[in-house]
């Protein structure tokens, strides 16, 4: 009898031996497992190098713009005729008696200044002193009229000190406004 026992003990242990077979992993799980919370490193997108570049280029920005104050544009004189210059053998500033000179001075320092002398004894405009003469934002300009024949100055004047007056002498005015290290463009017109 112990047969037929023994060979239903071998089919309930071959049973149990197989209860939850169709529970168990497939072969090679744990390798799978550990290659999936094995640190790698990942691959970052695009922006978010590019982020950080951005931020920095406008902080730099901004840092140029609000503290560091700008820039002041050199002292210049520009001078423009109502008419074409009359151009004998070298003299390229050649102009006509009744012409006018439309004379700007720009840039530079907080004050500027324009002084027009005729044969360097005769202070003829003294800009922004006199009344012909025009102000605005960083510019002074006057309109001259070249009435004699001779030999006609201009001398842009600009700093951020205050000015001196011209005494009506160019090379003595011209000298001052060296010794006071103020910033200076001459121009000289020869009206026939």
């Amino acid at each position: 009898m112990t047969a037929p026992v023994d060979r239903a003990g071998a089919r309930i242990e071959a049973a149990l031996s197989q209860l939850g077979a169709e529970h168990e992993p497939p072969p090679g799980w744990e390798n799978r497992v550990l290659a999936a919370v094995r640190d790698e490193p990942r691959h970052r997108p695009w922006w978010q190098f590019a982020a950080p570049a951005v931020v920095v280029a406008a902080a730099a920005v901004l840092l140029v713009v609000v503290v560091m104050p700008p820039r002041p544009r050199e002292l210049a004189l520009d001078l423009e005729f109502d008419r074409q210059p009359v151009t004998r053998g070298d003299q390229p500033d050649e102009r006509r008696v009744g012409e006018i000179v439309h004379a700007t001075a720009s840039g530079g320092g907080r004050n500027r200044a324009i002084w027009v002398y005729r044969n360097e004894l005769a202070l003829v405009i003294a800009c922004p002193r006199d009344p012909i003469c025009r102000v605005s934002g960083n510019a002074v300009s006057v309109d001259v009229v070249l009435g004699t024949v001779g030999e006609y100055k201009i001398l842009a004047l600009s700093s951020d000190a205050a000015l001196p007056e011209p005494r009506g002498n160019y090379d003595a005015d011209a000298a001052a406004a060296m010794r006071a290290d103020l910033t200076t463009k001459p121009h000289v017109l020869h009206v026939r």
